[in-house]
C-alpha cells in the first residue's frame, strides 16, 4: 500500500492569516481576547488558542471587554457595530475573499439588483454575505428547486454570488439553470481558488492517479472538508473522514494499492504531520519491518536528546582543545547530563502546547514514555549538579545556576499584575530569548567550569573558545528554528526566525557563519588559536557552501535533521580529539 499527499492540503491563506494575527495579539498580551465564533472550523485549533488564552463564544452578550476578533467567514456589519460601540479593539480577521464577496453583495445591493446566494443557510460565511446585503432583497439557496421557489419575476435583476467554499461543480450546474430562466443574471465567480484547486486535487488523484481509497483530514464540522469528502464518496470511492491521527487505530488500508491523502482549508499543518506520519510508518511496516525497527530505535535515542548530550560533551571537548586545556571523563558526563537534562524537562514544562509541535513521532514518544522521560531528564539535571559540585565550587554554582534558569525558562515566573511592568511573566515570552539562551547555556557551562578547575588555560583563549561556541551554538538553534517557525508560533516560543522573519534571518546566519569562518582563520594565523581553528574553519565553510547551494533540494523529517546536526558537533569532537592525538 502507498498513499499519496495532495499539494494544496491544508491551511488556506485566509485561515492562517487569521491565525496569525490572532497569536501575534496573544503574544503582546494586551488583555482578554475573544472571538467571536470558532476562528476556524477546526477543533484542534480552538484547543490551540484556548491554551494561548484566546476564548471562543457564540453569544455577543458575552464579549464586554479586551480585543473582539471577527472570525475568518466575516459577521454582519452591525455585529461590527456593536461590539464597537461597547469600546472594544475589534480585530476583523474575516478572510479578503470572504470580504470581497462581501463588497460584491454591497455593491450590488446598492445598485437594487436582487441578490442570490449559493450556500447553506446555516454556515457562519452566510450571515455576513446576507448582511451586507443591508435591507435590500438577499435569498440563500442551495438548489435548483429552493431557487424556482422564489418565484422572482423572469425580469428581475438579479446578481448570483456563491459561498467561497461551494461546490464547483454544483454551482456550475446551478448557475446554467438559474441563466435559462432570468437573462438578467449576473454571475460572479466567488468560490476561493484555494478550495476550487483543493477541489480539482482530489479529482486527479481520483481520474489520472487511479488512487483506490481516499483520506481526508479536517474538523468533522468543516464543510469545505465535508465537501472534499463527498467527491470522494460520490466516485464510489472508499473515504474516511479523520479529524487526528488517533482515529486511524484500527484501520486496515491493506487490501488497497494506493490510497490519496488531502485535506480541507482549515486544517492545521501538525495534524496533517501527524496523519501523514503514522501512514508513513503504517507502509514501511509493510514493505521492510526490519528496517522499521531500526528506525525506531535511532529515533528514540534522538527523541530522548542522548544524542544531544552527547553532542554537547563532544563539543565541550573541542573547546578544551581550543583553549588547550585538559579534558576528563566526569567534565565530559557534566555537560552531556545538562544539556540533555534542559532539552528533556523544557518540553514538559511548556505543558499543553507540545501536541502542536511539528515533530509527532517525539510528540507520541514523549506522550508513551512520560515517566520514564521525568525521570531521565531530573535523573540527568541531579547527575550534572553533583558532578559540578565533585569538580569544586565554581563549577557547581556554574551548573546549579544555569539549570535553575533553564527549568524556569517556560515557567510563569512574574506575577501577572506586574506584566505591565516588566513586558513578560516567562523567559521565554522575552524576544529572541530562546535561541540566546539556548547559546549561553551550552557555552558557559562548556567552557567556564573546565577553565576554573584546569587554571591552566589563557584568559584570551577561554574568550575566544566561549565565542566560538556560543556562535556555533546559536546558528545550530537559529537553522533549526528557521524550520521550526509554524510550530514555535503557535506555542508561543520567542525565537529569532519569528522576529525577524525568515529571509532576514537567512541573511543573519550567513553572515554569523561567514564571520565565525574569517574569524578562525584569523586567530589561527595570529596564533591566538591553535592550529585545529583551521580545521574548524574549513569544515563549517564546506557545509556552508554544501547547503548553500542544495537546500532547494533538501528537506528533511525532524528527528533526521535533529539527528544529523547532533552527528556533526560529535564528528568535530572526533575531529579534535585526532588532532590533539597526532599533534
Amino acid at each position: 500500500m502507498k498513499f499519496i499527499l495532495a499539494e494544496s492540503a491544508g491551511f488556506c491563506f485566509g485561515v492562517r492569516r487569521a491565525l496569525d494575527l490572532v497569536l501575534a495579539e496573544s503574544a503582546s498580551k494586551k488583555g482578554g481576547i475573544a472571538t467571536y465564533g470558532p476562528l476556524v472550523h477546526n477543533p484542534q485549533v480552538i484547543e490551540l488558542l484556548k491554551l494561548r488564552e484566546v476564548s471562543c463564544t457564540e453569544d455577543l452578550d458575552q464579549i464586554r471587554e479586551g480585543m473582539a476578533v471577527i472570525r475568518t467567514h466575516g459577521a454582519p456589519p452591525e455585529v461590527l457595530d456593536t461590539l464597537r460601540g461597547r469600546g472594544l479593539e475589534v480585530l476583523d480577521a474575516t478572510c479578503p475573499k470572504v470580504r470581497a464577496v462581501q463588497n460584491v453583495v454591497s455593491t450590488h445591493a446598492a445598485k437594487g439588483r436582487h441578490i442570490v446566494v449559493f450556500g447553506e443557510k446555516d454556515h457562519p460565511e452566510i450571515a455576513g454575505l446576507v448582511g451586507a446585503a443591508g435591507a435590500h432583497p438577499c435569498a440563500v439557496v442551495l438548489s435548483a428547486a429552493e431557487f424556482d421557489a422564489l418565484q422572482l419575476p423572469a425580469e428581475t435583476a438579479i446578481t448570483l454570488v456563491a459561498q467561497t467554499t461551494a461546490n464547483r461543480q454544483q454551482f456550475n450546474e446551478f448557475t446554467k439553470h438559474a441563466k435559462e430562466r432570468y437573462p438578467n443574471l449576473d454571475v460572479r465567480q466567488t468560490i476561493c481558488a484555494a478550495t476550487e484547486k483543493r477541489q480539482e486535487e482530489v479529482l486527479e488523484l481520483i481520474n489520472e492517479r487511479k488512487v483506490q481509497g481516499l483520506i481526508v483530514i479536517g474538523g468533522h464540522n468543516s464543510g469545505n472538508t465535508r465537501r472534499l469528502a463527498g467527491i470522494g464518496e460520490s466516485h464510489g470511492l472508499p473515504t474516511w473522514h479523520l479529524e487526528t491521527a488517533e482515529e486511524l487505530a484500527g484501520l486496515d488500508f491493506k487490501p488497497y494499492g494506493l490510497i490519496g491523502v488531502t485535506a480541507g482549508a482549515s486544517t492545521p499543518s501538525w495534524i496533517i504531520d501527524r496523519v501523514m506520519t503514522r501512514l508513513r510508518e503504517m507502509e514501511e511496516e509493510t514493505t521492510n519491518p526490519l528496517r522499521a525497527r531500526f528506525k525506531r530505535f535511532v529515533e528514540a535515542l534522538t527523541s530522548m536528546h542522548i544524542t544531544t548530550g552527547l553532542a554537547a560533551g563532544f563539543l565541550a571537548y573541542v573547546g578544551a582543545v581550543l583553549m588547550g586545556v585538559g579534558f576528563r571523563l566526569d567534565f565530559f558526563l557534566l555537560v552531556s547530563c545538562y544539556v540533555l537534562s534542559m532539552h528533556v524537562l523544557n518540553r514538559f514544562t511548556e505543558s499543553g502546547v507540545d501536541k502542536f509541535r511539528d515533530d509527532p513521532k517525539r510528540l507520541v514518544f514523549y506522550r508513551r514514555y512520560r515517566f520514564g522521560l521525568w525521570a531521565l531528564g531530573i535523573g540527568a539535571g541531579v547527575a550534572s549538579v553533583i558532578d559540578g559540585y565533585f569538580l569544586g565550587v565554581i563549577p557547581f554554582i556554574f551548573v546549579l545556576v544555569a539549570s535553575i534558569i533553564g527549568v524556569l525558562y517556560s515557567v510563569r515566573v512574574v506575577p501577572k499584575g506586574w506584566m505591565g511592568l516588566l513586558g513578560f511573566r516567562r523567559l521565554k515570552d522575552i524576544a529572541a530569548s530562546k535561541n540566546f539562551f539556548v547559546a549561553s547555556a551550552w557555552a558557559l557551562v562548556s567552557i567556564f567550569p573546565l577553565f576554573f578547575v584546569d587554571q591552566t588555560g589563557s584568559a584570551p583563549r577561554v574568550i575566544l573558545a566561549f565565542v566560538f561556541l556560543f556562535l556555533v551554538t546559536g546558528i545550530r538553534s537559529v537553522w533549526l528554528d528557521l524550520s521550526d517557525m509554524s510550530s514555535d508560533r503557535l506555542v508561543g516560543r520567542e525565537t529569532v526566525p519569528l522576529v525577524l522573519g525568515p529571509e532576514r534571518t537567512r541573511r543573519l546566519v550567513q553572515r554569523l557563519i561567514v564571520g565565525l569562518v574569517v574569524g578562525l582563520y584569523l586567530t589561527a594565523v595570529l596564533e591566538w588559536l591553535p592550529s585545529l581553528a583551521y580545521v574548524l574553519a574549513t569544515w563549517i565553510l564546506l557545509e556552508f557552501l554544501y547547503l548553500e547551494f542544495s537546500k532547494r533540494r533538501f528537506s528533511l523529517p525532524t528527528l533526521t535533521r535533529d539527528m544529523l546536526v547532533d552527528l556533526h558537533f560529535i564528528a568535530a569532537g572526533v575531529v579534535a580529539w585526532l588532532w590533539r592525538a597526532v599533534g
